[in-house]
């Protein structure tokens, strides 16, 4: 929320100023404008942001012409990284005040736009490419059990060669899927569906669904830890730190209590972005407390059958002890009862080397 209250500053340096050029817009407007931004000043939670854009969207449409609104909205809408919208308002701004008081905030705020764009561009024809990740064995589980006997006894495993996608499926891949099957999107999360989050609240059924429709899979829970490991023993990619996992993941500790953006935090070395937080995922396996004890040596796949789906992976309200390489869902766990969903549960596919 920090950044929220640093740019109302911003706000109240340089769109108030601009109100020279609201003198002829309607009071209704005006009120709108003075909701929005009593809206941000207060605001603590999504959707009090969302309520201030709300309220500035409102008096634009009571005053196309009201340039004040314009920049206001902008700049919020850039803090919640909208930011293709915010440059598309900003540059309203722009037209309709020329010589505006905030003329100079809102080029600053064009420049940053710019780059902000750009870095999403590159990094979106990077993601396109999933990570391979290569043949050979490595130690599946923890020799000490985070939290519970599932994780042992740590056993050598061997996979073969495969891919995995580099982000959880996001809100706007998951969208272009149902529009194209016609299928329905799941009910929205508190902070609403935003593009660049992870895709949350589907069944197993609904993430199974998707990657096969793409020629993909859901990984196996060895696919997904060695994959979560990328060649390390300790408890997480990077060491054992918990205070580093803040650098590679969304959790309890620094999310706000909300998914956040896929691939901002740091990569494992692997090229892989989220795998100790933000969003948990759905693995392939029916899941077995005991299924390491008489786990097969190669391309483990899972018990013949059982009544949950293994989950893997911390989320965005999981303290660091849960978000671990090895830590994976207990029997127990109603959330992952098959047909349940989760604002916290999403998915990412694999496809095996051809």
């Amino acid at each position: 929320m920090k950044k929220i209250f640093t740019c109302f500053l911003l706000i109240l340096l340089g769109a108030f100023a601009a109100r020279a050029f609201g003198e002829n817009i309607s009071d209704e407007a005006q009120k709108h404008l003075k909701w929005g931004t009593m809206a941000l000043e207060s605001a603590k939670t999504p959707k009090d942001i969302q309520d201030s854009m709300d309220e500035f969207n409102e008096a634009i449409k009571i005053a196309p012409d009201f340039a004040d609104a314009y920049y206001r909205l902008a700049v919020v809408q850039e803090m919640v990284n909208k930011d293709d919208d915010a440059m598309k308002n900003v540059k309203k701004y722009l037209e309709l005040a020329p010589d505006g008081a905030t003329v100079k905030e809102a080029n600053k705020l064009i420049d940053k736009l710019e780059y902000k764009i750009y870095k999403k561009e590159k990094l979106k024809k990077e993601l396109s490419v999933p990570a391979l990740i290569p043949a050979g064995e490595f130690m599946m589980g923890d020799p000490k059990g985070q939290l519970d006997e599932n994780e042992r006894p740590q056993h050598k495993i061997f996979l073969d060669a495969y891919y995995m996608d580099k982000c959880e499926v996001t809100v706007a891949q998951y969208r272009g899927y149902c529009s194209a099957t016609g299928k329905a999107m799941p009910d929205a999360p508190p902070w609403g569906w935003r593009d660049d989050l992870p895709m949350c609240n589907v069944t197993w059924d609904d993430a199974d669904a998707y990657a096969r429709y793409y020629g993909k899979r859901l990984p196996t829970e060895a696919e997904w830890e060695k994959a979560a490991r990328a060649g390390s023993t300790a408890k997480y990619c990077f060491g054992d730190s918990e205070s580093e996992l803040l650098e590679y993941a969304w959790c309890a500790a620094n999310s706000n209590n909300m998914l956040q953006p896929v691939a901002t935090k740091k990569p494992n070395a692997f090229g892989l972005y989220d795998m100790h937080g933000n969003a948990a995922e759905w693995c392939s396996d029916w899941y077995g407390a005991n299924y390491y004890k008489n786990s097969p040596a190669s391309n483990p796949t899972g018990p013949d059958r059982g009544p949950y789906h293994a989950v893997r992976g911390g989320t965005y309200n999981d303290q660091a002890l849960y978000c671990g390489s090895a830590f994976r869902c207990n029997f127990d766990n109603t959330f992952a009862k098959e047909g349940m969903r989760g604002f916290f549960l999403g998915f990412r596919c694999v496809s095996s080397v051809k």
